[in-house]
């Protein structure tokens, strides 16, 4: 799907560095790309980025978002 993919949040404009769409398994998935050590906060950004795709992308064909 692209490298940077903007999605509108309420008010904030997000970025989710990289998305793709598996065309076996019919589902998105989104990749946050970091180069220090893990943060419990890195996981709450992925599951924004994995909760609006599913409400924005997503259409009932599609399965959940990985």
């Amino acid at each position: 799907m692209g490298r940077q993919y903007r999605l509108q949040v309420g008010e904030k404009e997000i970025f989710i560095d990289l998305l793709f769409y598996n065309t076996r398994i019919y589902a998105y998935c989104c990749v946050e790309l970091k180069t220090g050590s893990f943060e419990a906060s890195h996981l709450g950004q992925l599951g924004l980025y994995v909760t609006a795709v599913n409400h924005q992308l997503k259409t009932e064909y599609d399965n959940p978002t990985i």
